[in-house]
């Protein structure tokens, strides 16, 4: 009976919150490592494409960093790292200047791949 939950005090948690009214909410580029670690790839691409002005590149990479994907042994900053790569490629501009990186886990570049089309689709 009831809700099962688990408290987590947001100094101690590797992200960072904002507090709208009484709420704790996460930042932008905290919600985008959570997406990713938790294979939401094309929600995580969307919000890198879309609101890339809003995004602070230097606080996402810090959390990026150091967040794996779930089941993997692939940092989430290596999917962004090779995410943008595939926009430069099919938008035939820089769109951002990070150094590439390939995916060795089939399954995860494939669905990294997905992810990037059906956003360059949307745009």
């Amino acid at each position: 009976m009831g809700w099962d939950f688990e408290v987590e005090y947001y100094k101690k948690t590797p992200y960072e919150y904002k507090k709208v009214d009484c709420l704790f909410i996460e930042t932008l580029e905290s919600c985008i490592v959570s997406c990713l670690a938790d294979w939401s790839f094309i929600d995580a691409f969307a919000t890198l494409y879309f609101r890339r002005e809003e995004i602070d590149f230097d606080r996402f990479k810090l959390f990026g960093r150091w967040k794996r994907v779930s089941r993997t042994n692939l940092r989430v900053w290596t999917l962004v790292k090779h995410g943008y790569k595939l926009f430069n490629e099919h938008f035939g501009k820089e769109i951002s200047k990070f150094k590439s990186t390939e995916i060795k886990q089939t399954e995860v570049r494939e669905l990294v791949n997905e992810a990037v089309e059906k956003v360059v689709e949307f745009a």
